[in-house]
């Protein structure tokens, strides 16, 4: 028995020396007190058995580089960013693992033969890293456990212990963690929902994704299917077998709590499965004893109420504990009530416990806070969503049809005066440097300079005005239809997509043109033309107007093609894991201006050398259509801009203002985000924010908005 413990002793001693800085003593200041080493899982770098041996072709220089972006990225947003900073990182407390090959379903496990039963307990200390690659070659692998057990932790170390192998052979399969509860939102193939995914999360394109899916180069970490909605669980564990039985080599990992995936009719087929064993009596006295003697009543309380001592066999609630319940007396703690009251009594200490820390980025009073975390746990909950970015706020997260209605009004209303005015003031600014130019030149500068730019300012916002209203109101009238916010946060050229929309654009404009062209025709006077009135008699109005028609309509097959391709093959990404909060309306305003220039340069070239050319001559034609041709150019740079991402950013502004003036959200969103992150409510993933614990989300979802609490 000593001997066993002495080995024990050696192994932890090992693992410290071997993890470095990250595992030693980790000092937390809560109102002056110092709590000690809180880290909640130990970690185990190396697993027992050798990493595969690479038997790949070699990489090439892009394939190198497009596999090394991946990998960085999961290791900066999962590793770093909620592994190293998660309230799970908090305790010297290894885990145990039980083997459960009877929750999985496997070749003749309905055999009576072959029944399975619950496994041994593995020895304590074997991470899942271990089990994993005792599998070998098609590992697959499903983590059960309690809440609170530490399934998302065990998970981000396997990926950490993969990761690092794959860095020193890119040509590896990459490991990649995704959260099922997404896959809710949309129902599809597993397929399907990865290439989707790595779009929106990893900024892969479909092409390389659907490669990697395909060809089996993925190690895919699917964590939360327990945060899929009940009713669609059961359709979510089809799909993931169907995948599996398509791509039978496909290394993979799925995270679960255990009653939520026990209830299910079908099981996972994996080859094994794990069950997170709950901390002993031992290990929870050990843990107390470490931090210190703040904590000395609540050991106390630990011994007498066996409830405490059920809820303290979590993990995250001992860590929690740890944090909550310094320096209280034993009656504070302690109460009548079952698990369930205690574990709200818990977390409600906890949230207690933060508000009182001190924080140097305070701006915000508790009940602000707390109301706004309430609603915004809430609309998370209901939108099955693990990772909030403010970009990706939705008109469907306010509460009522009547505010639904209002915000579509108001995101009309809105754009009509923005476009209006920016094609008002852009016309207005290029006028008035027109009439200035041709003032100075015609009359001279010193006796026309002002008036020219008066002129052309008035001449230019009228025309701007009166056409940007017109833009105005037919955006306003789209926008009346458009549901969901999608940010245009990076513009890709798709010579496809390009393609097809000049076709389309080019049908548009020959119809068009020839309908303009008839029109001349048969409606010469119409047109204050004597020349189309004179061919028009000579003709007849039919021939005239049908050759016309022609001409005009390759001129605007020409150029509703040419417009229409550059609208079309540009294509916006959506980016979910980015590095900055909104960085996703900020990228989407930048590439509204960018498009927006190249839709006006491309409208002015079609004017003057196009229209103008052609039907004056290229000398006259530069000189009558200068004008109407950069007006045009101008209202088609806010058409190009809306498309380029100026109209998610309208809508995004209108929700935002209409969230802040209902009282569900601060004005300065990123900032309060910040401010929870310093208090440990919530945790910073990239340009996105998590709940340190879904059932920290789940605490406050279910607390009363009205009251700000329960």
């Amino acid at each position: 028995m000593s001997t066993d413990s002495d080995a024990s002793n050696q192994h932890l001693q090992m693992q410290q020396e071997v993890t470095g800085d990250r595992n030693q003593v980790i000092g937390q200041m809560l109102g002056g007190v110092v709590i000690n080493q809180l880290t909640i899982h130990e970690r185990i770098p190396e697993p027992s058995l050798p990493p595969p041996i690479s038997t790949a072709k070699p990489l090439t220089q892009q394939e190198y580089r497009q596999r090394k972006v991946l990998l960085n990225k999961v290791k900066e947003y999962w590793v770093k960013g909620v592994l190293e900073t998660s309230l799970h990182a908090r305790a010297l407390i290894a885990l145990g693992l039980q083997e459960r090959p009877d929750l999985v379903q496997r070749p003749f496990s309905g055999v009576k033969e072959f029944a399975e039963t619950p496994g041994q307990v593995l020895p304590n200390g074997i991470p899942a890293t271990t089990v994993f690659d005792q599998m070998e070659a098609g590992r697959t692998l499903l983590i059960l456990g309690e809440p609170g057990s530490g399934k998302t932790i065990t998970l981000l170390k396997l990926a950490e212990d993969l990761i690092a192998r794959t860095e020193t052979d890119f040509s590896q399969p990459i490991p990649v963690v995704f959260n099922l509860s997404s896959w809710a939102r949309k129902p599809q193939s597993i397929k399907t929902w990865l290439i989707q995914e790595l779009l929106e999360k990893y900024q892969v394109s479909k092409a390389l994704g659907k490669t990697w899916v395909e060809t089996e180069a993925l190690i895919l970490l699917l964590d939360g299917l327990d945060e899929v909605k009940a009713e669609q669980r059961s359709a979510c564990v089809q799909a993931l077998n169907q995948f599996m039985q398509t791509y039978g080599t496909t290394e993979l990992t799925i995270c679960c709590r255990i009653k939520d995936y026990q209830a299910l009719a079908q099981q996972l087929m994996l080859r094994s499965a794990v069950c997170i064993q709950p901390l002993t009596l031992d290990q929870i006295d050990h843990y107390v004893d470490q931090v210190g003697e703040q904590l000395n009543a609540l050991k106390t309380a630990l011994h007498q109420d066996e409830e405490l001592q059920a809820l303290a066999q979590s993990p995250l609630m001992l860590s929690i504990m740890t944090l909550a319940y310094q320096g209280c007396a034993v009656e504070e703690i302690k109460h009548s009530g079952t698990i369930v009251d205690y574990r709200h009594r818990l977390f409600d200490a906890y949230i207690e416990r933060m508000f009182q820390r001190r924080s140097t980025t305070q701006r915000y009073s508790r009940m602000q806070t707390q109301h706004w975390l309430i609603w915004l746990a809430q609309r998370m909950t209901k939108a099955a969503q693990t990772v909030f970015l403010i970009e990706r706020l939705q008109p469907g997260w306010l509460q009522t049809s009547w505010q639904r209605l209002c915000y579509r009004l108001m995101s009309s209303v809105i754009g009509i005066l923005i476009v209006a005015c920016a094609s008002s003031i852009l016309t207005g600014v290029v006028g008035g440097l027109y009439g200035a130019l041709w003032g100075g030149l015609t009359y001279g500068f010193r006796t026309m300079l002002v008036v020219g730019v008066l002129f052309g300012l008035a001449i230019g916002m009228g025309y701007g005005l009166g056409g940007g209203f017109l833009l105005g109101i037919i955006y306003g009238i789209v926008a009346l239809t458009l549901n969901a916010i999608q940010p245009v946060e990076t513009l890709r050229w798709s010579g496809l997509a390009a393609k097809q929309s000049f076709w389309q654009g080019a049908l548009f404009g020959l119809v068009g043109g020839l309908l303009l062209g008839l029109l001349l025709g048969f409606f010469p006077q119409w047109f204050s033309n004597a020349e189309f009135t004179r061919l028009s008699t000579q003709m007849g109005g039919f021939t005239f107007g049908l050759l016309i028609g022609i001409m005009y309509g390759l001129f605007f097959a020409i150029a509703a093609g040419g417009i229409s391709a550059l609208l079309g093959g540009f294509r916006g990404g959506s980016i979910q894991t980015t590095s900055q909060p909104n960085q996703g309306i900020w990228s989407s305003v930048r590439n509204a201006i960018t498009l927006s220039l190249a839709v006006g340069v491309v409208i002015e070239a079609i004017a003057v050398l196009i229209v103008g050319g052609l039907t004056d001559g290229f000398r006259d034609g530069l000189r009558n259509e200068l004008v109407d041709g950069i007006v045009f150019a101008l209202t088609g740079a806010v058409m190009g801009g809306l498309l380029g991402g100026g109209s998610a950013c309208i809508r995004h502004i209108t929700l935002r203002l209409m969230l802040y003036c209902l009282g569900y959200s601060p004005w300065n969103y990123a900032h309060f985000l910040n401010d929870c992150t310093d208090r440990l409510f919530l945790q910073k993933v990239g340009g996105g924010y998590i709940f340190v614990h879904r059932m920290l989300l789940e605490h406050f979802a279910a607390m009363s908005l009205e009251r700000g609490g329960r």
